[in-house]
Order: structure tokens, then C-alpha cells, then sequence
């Protein structure tokens, strides 16, 4: 990553989306993790590093949104990805281009990714993580923590990060040792207790990785953060929709459901302009709400953290709300088919934007 010197400092005080930053005590504190190596200067910025594959995801996103922002400040940068022994995957990030893949043999990439993999593997096969004390914790990256530890001191994991549960087995019962065993342990229980709960709250590094031992040996399978933290995202930004996109008559503290049906309701034309301001902003999002999987614990888990009750209603609603966005991703200009519900309404305030054998009588 590299931008010009008039904004370095600029670029190094800034703060990633949600509110992470500054850039410069990030890149410091991914440097103090194991097999992690930062070039001497800031600008240009030359970061490598390894870790484990559950650990990739959120590293790159915390990268990308880096080289977002070297480039909103007229910079550039590249990333590559690759496992040890796998293809090595360059993205572009310059003017006008976000993450374009591009092969590492291309001229823009300025750096030999080839020989630091090669490098890279033979670090991490040489790699020893330093062995804890007697009775001390290990995290994930290998480094020593201690029973109460809030956050690890070498790569800042969150050892109080709710944990989500993805699927449970059929049978309750069979987690009744898992309780036994967590109070044995004294590792305070869900809410919902274990029979029923969708999400774990870990208050230290013990309990953390007391849960992440004990749970996948009960049958109870483990969302991953990413996708847990990608799920509360998007039920937390639609959950904003009626306060962001008003409708006539419907009071901002609506519910997203409640909302979508009081699309149906629509009889002024005048409500366009919000319409069409909500399909250009937000029609990326209408594929991952339809993605929603009624009744699935990973859901119900991302409900809870985001104070959505969509995942619950999707059950029983599904229809009605696609129905209200594929309605609304008319305004964008997409050819989809209307439930007959919508297509009343569409003929009331944009007959414009109705297909032409939709204005026939029926």
C-alpha cells in the first residue's frame, strides 16, 4: 500500500469502517503477532503474514478495508492471498478498481508473491509456538493466555466474542453431559440453557476456549465469526430501513417486517423518489435477506445479537417479504415478476415502470 507523502499522515491517523483504527496501530498490532513481518517504512507498507485458515477471512476483510481506503485517498496497493502450497491470487486495488484480480505476473504487481510464499512456507514449517506456562491457555495463534484474559496480548482476538450455533443434534438429551460438564467447569450456562440456546457468551479465555473444545464434541457446530458477523451486519442494516427509507403513515420504529407490509399499502406516486432511492442504494442486500434460512440456529444467533426478530418471522412471512422487495427492485429497473398483490400497486404509483403486457386488463 502506498499513497502520497501530502496524505501519510492523513492515511496512517485514519479509522477503518466500524470504527477500527488508527491504520497505523493495526498494522503495529498485526505485526506483533506470530509470523508476521512489516517493512521499515510506512509508505510504502509491505505487511506479510500467516495464519490459520478459520483466521483468513477476517484478516483479509481487515485488509481490503485498508487498501479501500488507501485508494478513497488516491493511493494504491495489492493483496495476495495463497495457502502454502496453493495459487498464489493477486488483487489490484487503483483509481477506480476495487480488488481486481489480476495474475502476479502482471506489471502493476510490484512485488515477487511467488518467492514470499516460498519464503512464508518455510518460516511456518520452521514455526514453534512458544509453549504456555504450566497451567496456562494457549489461543488459537498459539501464544500463552491466562484463564481470565479478556483479549489475547499477541494477535487481539476477543475472547468475549458471542459464539453462535450453526446446527444441534435432533435430540436434546444428548447435551445433557455438555451442561453437566460446563458446570462442573464452572462456565456460566446460555440464557436458553444448552438445550436450547443459539448463542454462547464467553466471558474470558477460559470460558472461550473451554466452549470452543466442548461444544463441537456435543454435536453442537460453531458459526463462523466472519459469517456470524456478516448476518448481524445485514439484519442490523435492514432493521434501519424504516427509518432510513420512510413510507406515509408508517412510524420510523417499524419493524422491517411490519415495513415490507406496509409496501402493499403504497397509493401515492409521490413515494417513488424513496423507492427508487432505496433499490439503488440497497438491491446488492435483497439477495442475502432472500439467503435467510428460516429456523436455523446460525439465523435465530445473528437475531439475538442484532435485536432482529427477521430470522423468526421469515419462517412464516418468506413470501410476502420477497414479494415486497422484488416490488421494490422495480425501481431499480429489473425485469422481475410481480405477486398480483404488487402489481396492483405498481399500476397505482409507476404504471410507467410496469412491463407492457402488464398494463393489459387482466
Amino acid at each position: 500500500m502506498t499513497v502520497a507523502p501530502s496524505v501519510q499522515k492523513k492515511w496512517s491517523a485514519s479509522h477503518l469502517e466500524g470504527g477500527r483504527g488508527p491504520v497505523v496501530e493495526l498494522l503495529f498490532d498485526l505485526v506483533e503477532r506470530p509470523l508476521f513481518d512489516m517493512a521499515a517504512t510506512l509508505n510504502p507498507v509491505e505487511l506479510r503474514g500467516a495464519v490459520p485458515d478459520a483466521e483468513a477471512p477476517e484478516l483479509r476483510a481487515l485488509l481490503e478495508s485498508m487498501l479501500d481506503l488507501t485508494v478513497k485517498l488516491g493511493g494504491r496497493g495489492t493483496l495476495a492471498e495463497f495457502a502454502l502450497d496453493g495459487e498464489v491470487r493477486c488483487f489490484l486495488w487503483e483509481g477506480s478498481q476495487r480488488a481486481l484480480p489480476v495474475p502476479h505476473e502482471d506489471r502493476r504487481v510490484k512485488t515477487d508473491f511467488v518467492l514470499l510464499q516460498k519464503d512464508l512456507r518455510e518460516e511456518v514449517l520452521r514455526y514453534e509456538p512458544p509453549e504456555p506456562e504450566v497451567g496456562n491457555l494457549r489461543c488459537s495463534c498459539g501464544a500463552p493466555v491466562s484463564p481470565d484474559d479478556e483479549t489475547c496480548r499477541a494477535c487481539k482476538r476477543d475472547f468475549t466474542a458471542p459464539l453462535g450455533i450453526e446446527s444441534r443434534p435432533e435430540d436434546p438429551e444428548h447435551l445433557r453431559p455438555l451442561r453437566t460438564r460446563l458446570m462442573e467447569l464452572n462456565v456460566r450456562l446460555p440464557d436458553k440453557d444448552v438445550f436450547r440456546a443459539n448463542v454462547f457468551r464467553p466471558s474470558n479465555a477460559f470460558e472461550m476456549l473451554t466452549l470452543e473444545e466442548l461444544l463441537p464434541e456435543a454435536g453442537l457446530e460453531l458459526t463462523e465469526p466472519g459469517e456470524l458477523r456478516r448476518r448481524v451486519e445485514l439484519l442490523q442494516e435492514v432493521e434501519q430501513w424504516p427509518k432510513r427509507y420512510r413510507l406515509p403513515g408508517v412510524p420510523a420504529t417499524s419493524a422491517f417486517a411490519s415495513w415490507c407490509d406496509a409496501l402493499a399499502a403504497l397509493k401515492k406516486p409521490a413515494v417513488s423518489k424513496v423507492l427508487e432511492q432505496l433499490a439503488r442504494e440497497q438491491e446488492p442486500r435483497f439477495k442475502e435477506i432472500a439467503d435467510i434460512v428460516p429456523d436455523a440456529p446460525g439465523w435465530h444467533a445473528a437475531g439475538e445479537l442484532s435485536f432482529s426478530s427477521l430470522p423468526i418471522l421469515f419462517e412464516y412471512k418468506r413470501e410476502q417479504i420477497l414479494d415486497a422487495l422484488d416490488f421494490v427492485r422495480r425501481f431499480a429497473g429489473a425485469r422481475v415478476a410481480l405477486s398480483e398483490r404488487f402489481l396492483g400497486v405498481l399500476l397505482r404509483i409507476a404504471p410507467e415502470r410496469a412491463l407492457e403486457k402488464e398494463r393489459k386488463p387482466h
